[in-house]
């Protein structure tokens, strides 16, 4: 089964070199990998998002507002960008992993994932991330932009 994980480029050669580990979640969903990619990792992010406030005295969602691509896009690690990993899960595996509510139809294995499942890793642009029917895994990302 094909299933996306969204993160930055630098787990990603992490992973793409020693897979993934126990405890990773996927998507079948390329919306979900797309936002997940864009926070670097929610637990990351929110690190991220403290060391901010810190920094200024209030949290950076109070300057960004709505403009929460923005806010992921300032606050990335500078030097690493977002990426969405493309793997191919085997069918009999997929009854091991366990739902997760992050994203939709999202899965999670407690075991860890062997990198010959990764596919692609392919590079989220952060100009087109907001466009409604964006897939940086599309073999030409412009035209399937709806």
């Amino acid at each position: 089964m094909k299933l996306f994980h969204g993160t930055s480029a630098a787990k990603g050669d992490r992973i793409r070199q020693d897979g993934f580990l126990p405890e990773s979640c996927f998507t079948p969903n390329i919306d979900d990998a797309v936002y997940y990619a864009a926070t670097g990792g929610e637990a990351d992010l929110q690190l991220r998002e403290e060391e901010w406030e810190a920094e200024n005295g209030y949290p950076p969602r109070e300057d960004y507002g709505s403009e929460l691509w923005s806010m992921f896009e300032d606050l990335y690690p500078k030097g690493d960008r977002p990426v969405v990993i493309v793997v191919e899960i085997a069918d009999d595996m997929i009854g091991s992993g366990t739902p997760d509510s992050g994203a939709e139809n999202g899965i999670r294995f407690a075991e860890a994932i062997d990198a010959g499942c990764v596919m692609e890793i392919a590079d989220v642009e952060w100009d087109l991330i907001d466009q409604i029917g964006y897939d940086p895994t599309a073999r030409n990302v412009r035209t399937a932009i709806r």
